[in-house]
This record gives structure tokens, sequence and C-alpha cells, in this order.
């Protein structure tokens, strides 16, 4: 969201990361700061979830030297990689086309990130609003886990958001905070993944006896009410954009082409 500023406009986004099973990870803030010609990119690790994530999912930030361990790594009046590759330039033919389809009037690359349906095929990296509820930081203080599901399977998948988030969990039977979080990644990621495996392999012995029996009908295609449901539970913030991703069991890229076909009926 772009904002006036003591010195000048800021634009603050979140650099996510989304991996195969649609878990999101909080990789960076990024800030657009421009007052008169002058602007500046700051990009601010969260290193206590880059330091957890597994090298084949994460290959860092284009254009940061995450090893540098620095606070916040500063771009002064020119495009960093990391937008020039995902975003278009000023002399796009179409650009006041790409900018009408954001709402947006005039050119800022980072807003531009923010609010488009469009998805860089480069990487799993993307961009949200800074103040997307969702991905705001904040501390469980729980009563008991239980708070979280009602079975283990749904707590170790809720625990397991929240450390990708970077948040913290206390309650009496677990504690969860940057001294465990990688400790608590691995295992929370083991079980989910058993979890995971063991349903498929479910799946795959009902679908062999149902066709031994002739009476397979093959996957329940998802009904257009069941997507549209989905997609307004969305728009009303009633559930979060992973939430829904995963309800739909749809990639991001499709799930924002579902929802502009929705918005615009």
């Amino acid at each position: 969201m772009e904002r006036h500023h003591d010195t000048g406009y800021l634009t603050t986004g979140l650099i996510l990361l989304e991996d195969e099973h649609h878990f999101i990870y909080k990789i960076a803030r990024i800030d657009y700061v421009k007052k008169g010609n002058s602007f500046r990119y700051i990009f601010s690790p969260y290193y206590n979830v880059i330091d957890i994530i597994p090298k084949e999912i994460f290959h860092g930030i284009p254009g940061i030297d995450l090893s540098l361990r620095e606070s916040n790594f500063v771009r002064k009046d020119f495009i960093p990689t990391f937008i020039s590759e995902r975003t278009p330039n000023s002399t796009r033919d179409d650009l006041d086309e790409l900018m009408e389809e954001c709402r947006m009037k005039k050119q800022n690359r980072l807003e531009w990130l923010i609010r488009t349906n469009t998805r860089y095929h480069g990487d799993n990296l993307f961009v949200v609003d800074f103040l997307e509820g969702a991905y705001r930081e904040r501390t469980y203080n729980l009563d008991t886990i239980y708070e979280l599901g009602d079975s283990m399977p749904t707590i170790n998948r809720e625990l397991l958001k929240i450390v990708c988030k970077g948040d913290d969990v206390f309650s009496p039977e677990i504690t969860i905070t940057d001294d465990n979080r990688a400790y608590y990644y691995n295992h929370l990621m083991s079980l989910y993944e058993k979890d995971l495996s063991n349903k498929k392999d479910k799946q795959r012995r009902g679908i062999k006896k149902a066709k031994e029996k002739g009476i397979y009908k093959g996957r329940t295609p998802l009904t257009r009410t069941n997507m549209d449901d989905t997609l307004q539970q969305f728009s009303d913030g009633v559930i979060s954009e992973a939430q829904a991703i995963m309800d739909l069991s749809i990639s991001r890229s499709t799930f924002y082409r579902r929802l502009k076909n929705f918005k615009d009926k």
C-alpha cells in the first residue's frame, strides 16, 4: 500500500515464499521510499525463517547476498533485480493497460507487484501488502494447543504454518521460539509429510477396491458453487489466501486467475 511519509512516498510489502504443500514462509520486508527524483528500495530479511528453509526450496532473493547477514539491504536510485525481473518497466507499450488493471494511475513498481495477479515463474516468491492480516507478526499465547484444532494432524499443520511465518507459540504443551524453530520445523514437516503419504496410500487402496468392484467414478470435480463460495469467503476476509488455495487444491497463480474471473462476472 502506498502511503505519504515524512521522507516522501512509502510503499511496504512482504516477500513470501510458497512451497509445494502451499505453506507460506515470510522471507523479507521490502520498502520503496521516493522523495523528489531520488528513491530507495530497502530489503529487511527475516533470518529466523530463512535459516530453516531447505536449500532446494529457497534459492535466495535475486540480487541480494543474504550471506552478508545485513539487517537492511539498501538499493538507492536504481531498480534492484528482484523488482526489475518481475515488474513492467516504463518503456512497455502496454504499461498504461497494466497500471489500469491494478487500478493505478502512476507507475510504482512495488505497488504494482503487490496488486497484480500475475505470477513470476522464475521462483516461488511473491509479494503482498505488509499490512495484510494473515501475515502480521503475532505471538500465540494458548491455554492449550487444542485451540488450533481438534486432531493432532490438524494441530501439527497449524503449528507448521506458524513456524513458517516466524511467529512464536507459548502453551502448556509446547513452546516455539527462534531458539528451537529449526527443530520444530523439521519435526512438524516430517509428521505432515508422513500423514500426507498415509492419506495418499489410503486413497489409492480405496480406488483400487472401488475399481475391483466396478464402482469407481473418478475424482469428484470441483463445482462452480464450491469455487464461488471459497472465492467469496476470501473476498470477504473470512479466510486467508493460503486457506483458500489449500481448500481449492490449486496453485496461487490459478487461484488469482479464478478470482479475477469471479470478480469480473
